[in-house]
């Protein structure tokens, strides 16, 4: 492994550990907050900014406390993630869904990896497979692009409640918990990123439009993403304008990676190549009167 990598690691690990230090749990309580009861614990001693990030849709901090949603019921969530070239990512990646707080005691989650034609990512997970609990490998039979990937997996969830995630990407412990504390309430959830470079340096950034929660009934309704080489999330979602109803947690949940074979970090599809430009204007200019497409999606073997 390249040190840089090794680096990377170690950041992530203590930051995530420097987290959990940080909060003193002193008291538990209920908070009726527009929906069901939920169970919260009272967070003491963070500064400002820190209670700042931590701040939960309207749940406001009273003094210096804030609060930590932790939902009494646990329903099953469908996480789908996209893998091409990923065998240096992707062992991360599954660790950090495995560890997600929302799973400790819940064994009613599934996670589907769609490997897109990459034999040296599907020879990756199959080695490592045994590690992780409810885990399908779908391989496509050719290289298609993540958006007919993506559209081939959730032809197979068998949940309502969605997860997409990538497989580059790293998830913080309370991601999913984030997540699910707000279903029920609205058929997208857009998600706050930080930026993890390769040199270890970290940049926070504002709501992501590929790694995204989104309910089986509304992507069934919108027939799918386009067959793009990319952008096709943000088309989605302009696309479904009229019935989407969004919900944004206004603070950072996962890590992404940013790297030079990323879809985002390359200069082929990067944001300033002329293929996302082409892209930009194909969204801009569209005509929404029909807000469902044909869905196209690949062969598969499961391994």
């Amino acid at each position: 492994m390249k040190k840089g990598r090794t680096n990377i690691k170690k950041t992530i690990k203590k930051r995530i550990e420097d987290n959990r230090n940080r909060y003193t749990y002193i008291e538990k309580g209920n908070v009726k907050k527009g929906g069901p009861l939920l169970d919260v614990e009272l967070v003491t001693g963070m500064n400002k900014l820190d209670r700042r990030k931590l701040r939960i849709g309207g749940m406001s901090p009273k003094g210096s406390s804030a609060y930590i949603a932790v939902l009494e019921t646990k329903y099953p969530v469908s996480i789908i993630i996209t893998a091409y070239q990923a065998q240096d990512y992707i062992e991360e990646c599954l660790n950090s869904v495995e560890t997600q707080t929302y799973f400790v005691g819940n064994d009613d989650f599934e996670v589907i990896v769609g490997v897109d034609g990459c034999e040296e990512t599907l020879d990756k997970i199959l080695e490592i497979r045994d590690k992780y609990r409810n885990l399908r490998i779908l391989m496509m039979k050719k290289n298609r692009g993540t958006y007919v990937t993506t559209n081939t997996i959730i032809s197979q969830v068998k949940n309502e409640d969605i997860i997409r995630f990538d497989s580059d990407d790293i998830m913080m412990p309370e991601m999913v918990n984030e997540i699910m504390v707000f279903r029920g309430e609205a058929n997208v959830i857009r998600l706050k990123y930080v930026k993890l470079f390769e040199n270890m340096k970290t940049t926070f950034h504002s709501y992501a439009h590929g790694v995204i929660y989104l309910t089986r009934t509304l992507f069934n309704e919108l027939g799918g993403y386009r067959a793009w080489s990319c952008a096709a999330d943000t088309e989605l979602l302009k696309r479904g304008k009229s019935i989407i109803t969004e919900k944004f947690i206004n603070k950072p949940v996962f890590f992404r990676r940013m790297h030079g074979n990323s879809l985002t970090g390359s200069s082929e599809f990067g944001p300033q190549s002329e293929v996302r430009r082409k892209y930009r204007e194909m969204i801009r200019d569209g005509n929404y009167k029909e807000i469902k497409i044909y869905k196209k999606t690949s062969k598969f073997t499961e391994h």
